[in-house]
């Protein structure tokens, strides 16, 4: 619930909660190469489900409201991912992974990093 401003003119706005449920199933494998070097990957089925709830603004102006829902719906997804990390000393490390999920739409990310533990 708030209040927004827009050219000089106050709107009054409540949402409802927003709701989300996330299920995965899937495999994931690693592999040791070397003691420093480990290959890691995985695949599976995930599925959400999000209801974006509802929001009600009152306009200034005779005191209109405007109700509207965001509605709710599925998203079903084949996942898969991979990671290469090399960690040569029991402080430090550096990884580099990918993860996507593919169906009722599409994700690609690829990400890395370096790790320093003290």
């Amino acid at each position: 619930d708030g209040t927004e401003t827009q050219a000089g003119q106050e709107f009054d706005y409540k949402g409802d909660d927003f709701s989300y449920f996330n299920t995965r199933l899937g495999l994931g494998i690693e592999w040791f190469a070397t003691p420093a070097l480990r290959a890691t990957t995985r695949f599976g089925y995930q599925s959400q489900y999000a209801d974006w709830g509802s929001a009600t603004w009152t306009l200034p102006v005779g005191q209109i409201e405007i109700s509207e829902s965001g509605g709710s719906g599925t998203i079903n997804q084949f996942f898969t991912g991979f990671e290469l990390e090399w960690a040569p000393s029991w402080n430090s490390a550096l990884n580099i992974r990918y993860d996507g999920a593919f169906g009722d739409a599409t994700q690609n990310g690829i990400s890395g990093g370096f790790i320093i533990r003290f």
